[in-house]
């Protein structure tokens, strides 16, 4: 049984735009959060992995996290487009995204499109408050989006490898809060394996089995993870970041950085702390 006290929340935005976008702008970007972006006036194109998508008006495009994508945005009949978008990070352990299991990038249209469409303006609708009541409600809203994402994947056949993984993957909830915990540390694979009581061998096949990555590209992930939030936060230098997030120093934090991301950790503060 997946661990629903397990699945968290960490982002939830929505937003409206487009309208002095000149036709056929592109614009590339990697981003911890899934996106669902639709057009309401043109067309949004995205290509993700060598794979082109395009969403007209009532169609909606869904972008996995972590994944480069380039967008295209299109004009319609009245000469200009008009777009609005959802971002959603929801992790199982504060590890995997939900919305990585799936099968992406999708097309999402009828029902499912149309529904989304309204989760997306009521989120927009819940935006600002400050209130127990109004966080709340935002909750609510990224539970419902998870909940009608299953169901609408389940009708296309593909949420069954999706829930499969997610049953294994409960299983190694120990490793991720150590590493959560302990990510300023050196950590070993033999360490990892001793929270969750197996060998070294049998740990290193069993986790990279589960999560398609092995234990230490997995460490290496979730520090990324928490460089790329702190960089958008408050952290004073990319020294402290790397310091942080266990990274040997500042010159290693920068190479893994951009040879994961394509760009280095102060060019991405620079270009994406403002709109972030």
């Amino acid at each position: 049984m997946i661990d629903l006290d397990g699945i968290r929340i960490e982002y939830l935005e929505a937003g409206r735009g487009g309208a002095n976008w000149p036709d056929g702008w592109s614009h590339r970007k990697i981003v911890p959060f899934a996106i669902f972006a639709e057009a309401t006036q043109g067309a949004y194109e995205a290509t993700v992995g060598g794979k082109t998508v395009r969403a007209t008006a009532g169609e909606i495009l869904f972008i996995p996290p972590n994944a480069p994508v380039t967008f295209v945005h299109h004009w319609g009949r009245k000469g200009h487009f008009l777009g609005r978008w959802l971002h959603l990070r929801a992790t199982l352990h504060g590890t995997v995204d939900v919305t990585e299991l799936l099968a992406l990038p999708a097309l999402l249209q009828g029902s499912p499109a149309r529904l989304l469409g309204l989760r997306t303006n009521q989120v927009m609708a819940a935006a600002g408050g400050g209130a127990l009541w109004e966080a709340l409600h935002r909750q609510e809203l990224a539970f419902k989006i998870l909940r009608e994402l299953g169901e609408a994947f389940a009708a296309r056949g593909d949420w069954r490898d999706a829930q499969d993984r997610l049953l294994r993957v409960s299983r190694f909830r120990p490793v991720f809060e150590y590493v959560r915990n302990h990510l300023a540390e050196p950590l070993t694979v033999a360490g990892l394996a001793r929270t969750v009581s197996l060998s070294p061998s049998r740990f290193l096949a069993a986790f990279k089995e589960a999560m398609g990555l092995s234990p230490m590209a997995y460490v290496q992930q979730a520090r990324l993870a928490l460089a790329r939030q702190r960089l958008l936060a408050d952290a004073p230098s990319i020294a402290a970041v790397a310091e942080e997030t266990g990274f040997v120093n500042q010159f290693h934090f920068s190479r893994v950085f951009k040879t994961r991301f394509g760009i280095t950790p102060s060019r991405y503060r620079t270009t994406h702390r403002q709109r972030e």
